[in-house]
This record gives C-alpha cells, sequence and structure tokens, in this order.
C-alpha cells in the first residue's frame, strides 16, 4: 500500500491483552476501513504491532502464535463501544484482543489521527494544525515529541452512514485549509486594528 504509513499506538502492557474465543466475524467487533486499508498491508502492521509488544511478554500469546503461526492473522477491529482494537485469530476465530489509543496515518502528505468512532456513529479524526495553517503535513519521523508542545490540534468527525472511512479521510484533506491556528488569527486581527 503505497503512499500510506500508519502507527498504532496500544494500551502496551499484559493487564490490556486480552484472551478471547469469538468468532472472525464477532458484531462486536466489526472491521472497518474495507474501502481503504489493504488486508495484507494491515495483516503485516498489526502483526509487527503484538510482535513489538507481546511477543515476548505474553507466554500465552507467545505459545498460541508458535503453535498457529501459519493460519495467524492479524487485523484492526472497530468496536461497538466506539474503541479500536488490535486483533490476533486463527482458523477457529478472534484468540487476542488489545485496545488501541489510536492509529496515525500520513495520508496524501497529511498527518492524521484516528481515534476510533463516537457513540454517535461517526470517525473520530484528530490532527495537529501547521504553524502556517492547514492540517499539520506529514511526519517526519525525526520530529521529537516535544516539536508537537507548541502546536494547536483539532478534532473532526465524519458520520458512517454517510461516509466510507477513505470518503471521511479525502473530505478532511480537501479541506485542510479550513483549519486554522486562532491564536495567529487573532493576533492579526489585533494589528489590523492599530
Amino acid at each position: 500500500m503505497k503512499d500510506l504509513y500508519l502507527v498504532i499506538e496500544g494500551q502496551n502492557n499484559l493487564k490490556c491483552l486480552l484472551s478471547v474465543k469469538m468468532p472472525v466475524d464477532d458484531p462486536k467487533y466489526s472491521k472497518f476501513g474495507k474501502d481503504f486499508f489493504d488486508d495484507e498491508y494491515i495483516n503485516d502492521e498489526v502483526f509487527k504491532y503484538f510482535d513489538r509488544y507481546f511477543m515476548y511478554l505474553s507466554d500465552e500469546f507467545t505459545a498460541w502464535y508458535q503453535q498457529n503461526e501459519e493460519e495467524a492473522w492479524f487485523d484492526l477491529r472497530l468496536g461497538d463501544d466506539g474503541k479500536m482494537y488490535a486483533v490476533a485469530g486463527d482458523s477457529e476465530g478472534i484468540k487476542f484482543l488489545n485496545e488501541v489509543i489510536y492509529i496515525t496515518l500520513d495520508y496524501l502528505d497529511h498527518e492524521i489521527n484516528f481515534m476510533g468512532s463516537e457513540k454517535d456513529s461517526s470517525y473520530w479524526f484528530s490532527f495537529w494544525i501547521d504553524p502556517d495553517g492547514g492540517i499539520l503535513k506529514a511526519a517526519d519521523y525525526s520530529r521529537s515529541f516535544d516539536f508537537y508542545d507548541d502546536l494547536n490540534n483539532d478534532d473532526a468527525y465524519y458520520p458512517m452512514a454517510e461516509y466510507s472511512f477513505q470518503a471521511a479521510l479525502d473530505d478532511l484533506v480537501a479541506h485542510s485549509d479550513d483549519y486554522q491556528n486562532p491564536i495567529e488569527e487573532e493576533e492579526e486581527e489585533e494589528e489590523e486594528e492599530e
């Protein structure tokens, strides 16, 4: 999947890794972004997430993976509680769930965080506003976390009944310039009054 970089930020401790037995299509944990995410790409990225945080911390997860490596699959799901979950499963169904706090997408040269869903069934996006206005351009991975301290941020919500995940992202990027720094706008107004 070119032109997309994804980072998964989750609840990375053993207390938050849930061992479950659920069918693959459990309605409480629905697949989202079917029109956007390539299954193989998401499988690989979620596997890297589980490998990084749980392969060497959870004996149960490690044992399951070693026994099911050939048929193991990984995915991102949206829970009916509005939260996102990294999911691991095999031919029997979903075996592990871990809550994801947000995913960061570098999409069409913009850095956008997908936070999950609001109770009213809206996609919830959060993003930083560039000092020059508009949604912050795609992440520079040499940035320190302190870089974000001086930036304003904003949120956008898109009803799932009206937008697919792809359409919501495209609309957000198309309207990037609508998001401006309110402090700078106030300063400009003060300068004009003088």
